[in-house]
């Protein structure tokens, strides 16, 4: 059977077969013959690693609270390695919950994961969210001046999101997409 395939979709392929530590597969050079059985195992190998990626894409995922940073920020968000905003925030949130796919939550995952009961983890008064608007997230967790007023805030005892001074430090709250229940 001769399938289309894009290039695209090859390269996910060897990166998720990279992941999953996949056997490599077979490379050819101009100076060596090549069998049509290791050709064919190529073949069926890519078509393996293609299954492996309809499967994982037919799953729906849904976000969900993942944890904290270690650090408070107030509105600027900087991490060691000197990035600035957002990017840092979703660097941090990497290292905080383990995960390339974790990032900082917007309001919008808040209220996803507390429909699903799932909120601060354990001895967290509060947590940093992002609206997904820069406006209304201190500029991008650029700025940390007193008189902005729009840093969003998961406040655990009231359950609630609410704005709060960009000057006031707080543990950034971290989403990661997980498969839905």
């Amino acid at each position: 059977m001769l399938a289309c395939v894009s290039a695209s979709t090859v390269v996910a392929a060897l990166s998720l077969a990279q992941e999953n530590g996949d056997a490599p597969l077979t490379e050819f050079s101009p100076q060596r013959r090549i069998s049509a059985a290791e050709v064919n195992g190529n073949f069926a190998e890519l078509e393996r690693r293609i299954a492996a990626l309809r499967e994982t894409a037919a799953t729906p995922f849904e976000p969900r609270v993942c944890g904290v940073t270690q650090r408070s920020f107030d509105g600027r968000v900087e991490n060691d390695a000197g990035q600035v905003g957002d990017p840092a925030a979703g660097m941090l949130c990497q290292q905080a919950c383990d995960s390339r796919t974790a990032h900082m939550c917007t309001t919008h995952e808040v209220a996803i994961s507390r429909q699903r009961g799932v909120g601060l983890p354990e001895g967290v008064g509060a947590a940093r969210v992002s609206s997904g608007a820069d406006a209304h997230d201190c500029f991008g967790w650029i700025n940390n001046e007193p008189a902005r007023t729009t840093g969003h805030l998961l406040d655990n005892v009231l359950g609630v999101v609410e704005q709060q001074n960009c000057s006031e430090r707080r543990p950034l709250l971290c989403c990661d997409l997980v498969p839905a229940r």
